[in-house]
C-alpha cells in the first residue's frame, strides 16, 4: 500500500516486530557448528507465520504475486494462499489525501464523524505464508502502518481466525471517504505495476541448515 521510496524496502527498520509476530529460530551456526560440512545440507522452509489479513492494494492478485515472488504473473502463488474474508467491529478503510492506497483505523480511537463500513471491511486473508514472504510483506508496508491482531470473518465458512492486520500510522491525512478496491484495480494497478517492474523486495533465506539424520533442525 505504502509508496516510500524504493531504498526503503532493503532496509531492516521493521526487524524487531517482525522477529516478534513470527516463529524464531536460534541460527543454524549454534546447532550444527560442530557437524562436517558434507553432513549439512539445505532444505527448503516451511514454517508458516501468523494469518494476515489484507485489505487494500495486496488484495490485487498480481500485485500481491510481485511482492513476495518479484513477478506479477506469479498468481498461482499467491491463489492458494487467499481467502475472502470481512472484518467486522468499529473499524473503517478511509481513503488517504493524495494517495492511492487506503488506512484501516479503529473507530474505538474517537475518530469523529465517520461510522463503521456497513457490512464490515471485506479483504483477503493470508495463510500458510513462509517467514520470507511475510518478511517481504512487512517490508512493503514499512512504517506507514502498525501491526495488530483482530478477529476475521471467512467468508465462505463464517469461521473466525485470529490474524495480523495492517492499521494506520502514516502520516498522511485520512479523507474520512471509502477507499474503493475497484477503482484502485481500474486506475492506479497497472500503473503501479509498472513502477515496481523489474524490482524485487528482499525477504529472509528461503533455506535453513538441517543436520542429516539428527532431529534437531531449524525448520
Amino acid at each position: 500500500m505504502s509508496t516510500q521510496p524504493l531504498t526503503q524496502f532493503h532496509k531492516q527498520n521493521n526487524q524487531d516486530t517482525l522477529q516478534d509476530r513470527s516463529e524464531v529460530h536460534p541460527p543454524a551456526s549454534s546447532i550444527a557448528a560442530d557437524v562436517p560440512r558434507d553432513q549439512v545440507i539445505k532444505v527448503p522452509c516451511t514454517v508458516s507465520v501468523r494469518p494476515m489479513f489484507v485489505y487494500g492494494s495486496l488484495m490485487a492478485p498480481s500485485f500481491l504475486a510481485w511482492v513476495i515472488t518479484g513477478d506479477p504473473a506469479r498468481t498461482d502463488v499467491v491463489e492458494p494462499l487467499s481467502t475472502p474474508a470481512c472484518l467486522h467491529g468499529p473499524y473503517f478503510r478511509s481513503s488517504v489525501y493524495g494517495a492511492d492506497y487506503p488506512a484501516l483505523v479503529s473507530l474505538s480511537d474517537g475518530l469523529a464523524g465517520i461510522a463503521p463500513d456497513t457490512g464490515g471491511v471485506h479483504g483477503i486473508l493470508l495463510q500458510h505464508l513462509t517467514r520470507s514472504q511475510r518478511a517481504k510483506i512487512d517490508k512493503f508496508e514499512g512504517e506507514t502502518y502498525k501491526v495488530s491482531s483482530i478477529m476475521v470473518t471467512i467468508e465462505s465458512s463464517g469461521e473466525e481466525v485470529d490474524a495480523d492486520v495492517y492499521m494506520w500510522a502514516g502520516d498522511g491525512v485520512i479523507t474520512g471517504k471509502p477507499w474503493d478496491f475497484n477503482v484502485f484495480v481500474r486506475d492506479r494497478l497497472d500503473d503501479w505495476l509498472d513502477i515496481f517492474s523489474g524490482m524485487e523486495m528482499i525477504g529472509e533465506d528461503e533455506t535453513e541448515t538441517k543436520q542429516v539424520g539428527d532431529s534437531l533442525h531449524t525448520t
